[in-house]
């Protein structure tokens, strides 16, 4: 999981220093798009950039993303949901959490530690140009 997260996070980077927004969505557990929102939105380490980040409800229509923005789904995304983001020329990005792992604090985890190495990514120029 560790390379996966590390991979997403500067493809996330990359993607924030284009101009992207993410939205943030959580089929069944709206609480976590909630939560990854305000990471990005709101960092809490000093130096750290506050990223665009929107939570959003599993059905919204996506009528304000733009083209290259990032939808980004805890949880996983029905074929709708995928042809929305398509449609919408969105970039998807997704941790798929199974089960228990949406509520013993596994993928807490994993969109913190996203989110960190999102970060580092951003103190490495190199990796975002």
């Amino acid at each position: 999981m560790h390379d996966e997260l590390a991979a997403c996070a500067l493809a996330l980077a990359q993607r924030f220093a284009a101009g992207a927004t993410m939205w943030c969505v959580a089929p069944g557990a709206d609480h976590h798009a909630r939560h990854l929102a305000v990471e990005f939105v709101h960092p809490v380490v000093v130096g750290a950039r506050s990223l665009p980040a929107v939570a959003i409800g599993a059905d919204d229509p996506l009528t304000a993303a733009r083209t290259g923005d990032v939808l980004f789904v805890l949880g996983a995304a029905d074929a709708a949901m995928v042809d929305r983001a398509t449609a919408h020329g969105l970039v998807l990005m997704q941790l798929d959490a199974r089960g228990d792992e949406l509520f013993d604090g596994t993928l807490v985890r994993a969109y913190h530690v996203l989110w960190e190495l999102t970060h580092v990514c951003f103190e490495h120029p190199g990796l975002v140009a």
